[in-house]
């Protein structure tokens, strides 16, 4: 999948070589979140196997998919790019604004990614567009299952989302601007919602009355990659593959995993580290700092006491 760069990327306090490492970071996280969605309809699917309640997605994988970088782009940007791109299943719109861009990304109305082919999207994902606020354009996605709002400070309504009758997980996380989820009673499909940073809801009692809520879960970006990646320090060092991640990966692996506050403690930095990820990639300079002033001391303590899996070593 091509991460394609939508509107003026250059900022007043970031050069072009700080931006297309930052384009890097976006495009590894747009590729996370392509992982995730495929990820999402198998355990859809698994679920809609066993249980009859739940309806089956209206496809059996994700064929394609559309992904712009829309930092200081627009909605004409984004209209522009949609024309003549291949019918797909799965669009992505993300925006992760540098240092001294305040308003960063100028992609308000969600019609502009609509297209001839809209009935054949299943999944969108949308990061950081705080200028959105209109959600009436999802209605042009009647097969729509998977709808990622995270960071999406703008919007306060829900109420055209009630008539995505067949959307499967819905992810609203730091959507701090809603406080009214009753349009989401009559969603009897949805099995995962997202509200982490949701904390201006006044009533979640309707949570109760989805009947398939909880019976699935959203998968972890290395659980969606089906593999064991560490996604900040993989951001620091540049590559997954190198030792350095290893010993963070195992480390993982081999203590925090064994015990619950170890597990409670990954589950945390899943939540937050493609975010993350993705503003260390804007600033070198934090990354450098990061990785020479904690993680490459960490590293060293870690393999000295041998909590990598290893021997102890000096």
């Amino acid at each position: 999948m091509e991460l394609e760069i939508l509107g003026k990327y250059r900022s007043a306090t970031s050069g072009w070589g700080d931006a297309l490492l930052g384009h890097q970071m976006a495009k590894m996280v747009a590729g996370n979140m392509q992982n995730i969605a495929a990820e999402t309809l198998r355990r859809h699917q698994a679920l809609a196997a066993a249980d009859p309640s739940v309806a089956a997605p209206p496809v059996a994988e994700i064929r394609g998919a559309i992904a712009f970088d829309v930092t200081n782009a627009d909605d004409d940007d984004v209209r522009a790019a949609m024309r003549g791109k291949p019918e797909a299943n799965l669009i992505i719109l993300l925006n992760s604004p540098q240092q001294g861009t305040p308003a960063s990304c100028g992609v308000a109305d969600l019609s502009a990614i609509t297209a001839g082919w809209a009935s054949g999207v299943t999944a969108i994902v949308l990061m950081g567009l705080d200028k959105v606020s209109d959600l009436s354009p999802m209605a042009a996605f009647p097969n729509l299952t998977q709808l990622s709002l995270a960071a999406c400070t703008g919007i306060s309504d829900l109420s055209a989302l009630a008539g995505l009758s067949n959307l499967f997980c819905l992810d609203l996380t730091h959507c701090s601007g809603v406080t009214d989820i009753s349009p989401l009673e009559n969603l009897k499909n949805l099995a995962i919602l997202e509200l982490e940073g949701c904390d201006n809801i006044r009533d979640r009692s309707l949570l109760s009355k989805l009947p398939n809520l909880g019976k699935a879960k959203k998968p972890t970006p290395d659980e969606a990659a089906g593999k064991k990646g560490c996604f900040i320090a993989t951001a620091c060092y540049g590559s997954r593959h190198c030792r350095e991640v290893s010993v963070l990966r195992e480390f993982r692996d081999r203590r925090l995993l064994t015990s619950a506050a170890g597990r409670f403690a990954v589950r945390a930095y899943y939540r937050c580290s493609p975010a993350i990820a993705v503003r260390l990639g804007r600033h070198p300079g934090l990354c450098r700092t990061l990785r020479e002033c904690f993680l490459d001391r960490l590293v060293r303590h870690i393999s000295r006491k041998g909590l990598d899996g290893q021997a102890g070593r000096e």
